[in-house]
This record gives C-alpha cells, structure tokens and sequence, in this order.
C-alpha cells in the first residue's frame, strides 16, 4: 500500500495520519464534511512523496470564505501532512501549488503543529517561496517525556514540585495499604486481547462516563478503535500501560507508537481508588518502563490539553502552533483581519489585568 510505505518513509511519522488510525476513523466516526486526500506522486516511479488529508469547510460569520482544514476529530490530536524524507521540498511544493492553482477554498488551517520540527520549517519556506501568507493563530506548550536511559519511579520524582513528590508519596503508600501493586507495559496482538476489555471498562467507568466522551460509549467510537487497534498491533505499535492492584487492573492507558515516538492516546482508571492517584501513577511508571524496556522510543507525547494533571508529573515540554496558509486576496485579508482582532483583544485583556491587579 503506497500510503503506509510513505508514512514509514515520512519524516514525521505522525500516527494520526496513519491509514491504519485514518480510514478506521472516517468509515466508522465521520465528521459531517467529506474526507480529501491531495497526493504528490512521482509519475516516473508511482511512487507517493506527500500526502495531506483534509476538508473543506463552508463559509460561515467566522470565515467568510471556504478553507480547507485537516481532519477534525476528537480522536487526532495533532494535524499535519506526510512528506517523505528524501523528496520533503519537492512534495511540500507540489502540494501547496496545486492548492495555488484552484479556486474552491482560499487557504489551508492546521493545528498542533510542532514548532522546530524540520517539516514545519519546509512547509513555511515552501510558503514564503509561493507567495503564500502564514498566519499563526495559536500557540503553546504541551507536555512529554524526553526519555533518558534507564530512569526509575524516584529519579522521576525527582523532577516533580515538593509539594507534588509529597503527595504522590502518600497516594502510593495508600495504594500499597490494599496490597500488591504492579505495573506493565506490554504490546497487543489484537483487540480482543484483554487489555483492550479492561481499558474500554475503566475509561468508561470515571469523569468520561459523566462527560459522554468515553469511546466505548458509542458503539461507531468503539468500532473505530478496535478497528484501529487491530491495524496498528499487527507491527506491535500499540502498547498498553496497565497499573494493577492485587492482579486487578484499576488505571489502563493505551499508547501508538510513531517512529520513534510513542503517543499517550487515552486514559482510564477506576474512581473508587482515585485517592491513590491512579493517573499520575500510570504516567510515572509508563515514562519509567519506556526508559528501561524501549531504547527505540526517544520520546512520549502525552497529546494533552494545556494545564492538563500530567505537566506536574512530566516537565519537559513540545512547542506547538496552529496556523493558516492563505493564497487568495480574500484569504489574506480575512486572515488580516483575524490577526488584527486578537491582537485588539489580547491587549485589551492585558489593559484589563493589570487595571485589576
């Protein structure tokens, strides 16, 4: 399959453009707004050199003209495009250009783009050789684990407030109180494996219950990410983290791995033992398993939200922007125009900050 060969050969491996985590996801859980795939192919090889999956949004009140965006969907965490590593420039300008040539959307929205990374670098380039406007839209940090070797529970610890590494402290020993405890970080085979039961259990059991955005709660979402399991554990790329109570699993995180990175895609754990801190546990003892068991692993993303439970536990942190690329006049002055209202209304928000303090 071209695609999966040119994700193995992209220089961001990114696993929520994966077609094992892709097309699960748009068959099973779709948007509303149909899928488009824009290919660069060498036509002398066949060989595919860059992909960008996306759709394009109508006009509304915010965006006066259409735009082409990447796929929306609670379960992508980050956006992007495939390049290939020995063709980046050459793909990153074939597919911007063809986008050049039409006249159906004005300009393309990404987000969660990671700042210094080489392909973010071309694909701005590619963008100031065009002609084409970048418009940043957001930024900010979210937490990982910059995975150092053979790092231990303590030597994380380590790295946590006082205040944190006292309270963790205290939530293992009354874990311990009720016996055994143990963790492992093992792949799956499949998505019957009992893993998969267990996590889809807890996640379902906690605060996701109560907000409805549990995955087994809707049986399309469920199908979506068994399917999605099952594609992804035939390389043994998912691994799941489980933290154990006397041989119960009481907290689950499922990860996919990436190249050499490794995603923290969901997490649950069981209420009833939530004054052991499950969750940071199972964070703590996932970046520590990876340290010792995984040298292949450089990295884990945690792909949660800003102020999210794991920064007290995981300090390093990845630089991330969203941003628009626009071509047409209009496009450029609606993007104008946005650029100019938040200026407005971050120094109005300073003004009215340092009025209160």
């Amino acid at each position: 399959m071209k695609w999966r060969k040119l994700f193995s050969e992209s220089i961001e491996p990114n696993v929520f453009l994966d077609p094992e985590f892709v097309i699960p996801l748009i068959e099973e859980v779709p948007t509303g707004l149909c899928p488009r795939l824009l290919i660069a192919e060498d036509l002398r090889t066949g060989r595919w050199l860059g992909l960008c999956l996306f759709e394009v949004a109508c006009w509304s009140l915010l965006s006066p003209v259409p735009m082409a965006r990447g796929l929306a969907s609670p379960y992508a965490f980050q956006q992007g495009w495939l390049v290939s590593r020995e063709s980046g420039k050459r793909a990153i300008d074939a597919l911007l250009d063809y986008q050049l040539q039409q006249r159906e959307w004005h300009g393309f929205q990404i987000k969660n783009l990671p700042v210094k990374s080489m392909q973010t670098q071309l694909m701005i380039q590619a963008a100031e050789r065009l002609g084409i406007s970048v418009t940043t839209t957001g930024e900010w940090q979210r937490a990982e684990y910059v995975v150092g070797r053979n790092h231990t529970t303590d030597d994380l610890l380590q790295a946590c407030s006082k205040s944190r590494r006292k309270s963790l402290k205290r939530c293992r020993r009354a874990l311990e109180e009720l016996g055994d405890v143990q963790y492992r970080l093992e792949p799956v085979q499949s998505s019957r494996d009992p893993q998969v039961n267990d996590f889809l259990r807890l996640e379902k059991s906690g605060w996701k219950l109560l907000s409805g955005t549990a995955i087994g709660l809707k049986s399309a979402d469920e199908a979506f990410f068994r399917r999605m399991i099952d594609g992804l554990a035939r390389e043994q790329r998912v691994l799941f983290g489980e933290l154990q109570l006397n041989g119960q699993t009481i907290a689950s995180t499922c990860n996919l791995q990436s190249g050499d990175i490794l995603v923290g895609f969901k997490i649950g754990w069981d209420p009833a033992y939530s004054a052991g801190a499950p969750g940071l546990w199972s964070e703590l003892e996932m970046a520590a398993a990876v340290s010792q068991r995984y040298p292949e692993i450089t990295r884990i993303d945690s792909c949660a939200v800003r102020g999210s439970y794991v920064e007290s536990v995981w300090k390093d942190r990845q630089e991330l922007f969203s941003g628009t690329f626009s071509w047409s006049r209009r496009g450029k002055a609606l993007q104008a125009a946005k650029s100019c209202y938040r200026t407005v209304r971050d120094l109005c928000q300073s003004s009215v900050k340092s009025h209160d303090e």
